[in-house]
């Protein structure tokens, strides 16, 4: 049997597996094409998340409204991966306006917005807002840990100074000092 030839740092050989290049091939040209500053997958990232969340097995389940980490923790739990990682695929794969914050130690730091989402998210780096229900478990220790509307300045970014309220639905990962944020308009 022949070795497969070898690939640059970057190359992916499709011919072991056509489906997660293409994955990957997507990925790459949306980051490129809309500009993004969100998270990006690096490719052993792409790999693992098409081999662990199967777009073909998760995308139907993201179709939900209004969107919150309930069903996000359901295919977790069913795909047996980690809440994170499955909240980014969910927010990729999800029809409604939706965002995704990570937050440490008080501090953004990174998102992810679906296809649909206009607004801009606070800059990565920045401290959270009190208004927020995430900060609170920074400055409290505990926060609510159901859906709640929050102001939208609590998490958008607007040269106006004028946001739209939004939901907020927070979750408390203490092993990291860490929450995991979904954010969407209400209907």
């Amino acid at each position: 049997m022949e070795a497969p030839p070898k690939t640059g740092p970057r190359e992916v050989d499709c011919r072991y597996d056509p489906e997660i290049f293409a994955a990957f091939q997507r990925r790459r040209r949306a980051a490129l094409a809309t500009g993004r500053r969100d998270y990006v997958f690096t490719d052993a990232e792409v790999f693992a998340v098409e081999l662990l969340l199967p777009e073909k097995l998760v995308r139907k389940k993201c179709e939900v409204s209004p969107v919150d980490l309930r069903p996000v923790k359901k295919l977790a739990e069913a795909f047996e991966t980690s809440v994170t990682a499955t909240a980014i695929r969910f927010i990729d794969f999800s029809p409604e306006e939706c965002a995704l914050v990570y937050s440490e130690k008080g501090c953004i730091k990174w998102s992810r917005k679906s296809e649909t989402c206009w607004w801009r998210v606070l800059r990565w780096g920045a401290e959270l807002e009190p208004a927020s229900l995430a900060s609170d478990f920074f400055r409290k220790g505990s926060m609510s840990e159901d859906p709640e509307e929050v102001r939208g300045d609590a998490w958008i970014e607007s040269e106006s100074g004028r946001c739209p309220d939004i939901v907020e639905h927070s979750m408390p990962i203490p092993s990291l000092d860490a929450v995991v944020t979904m954010l969407w308009r209400p209907s």
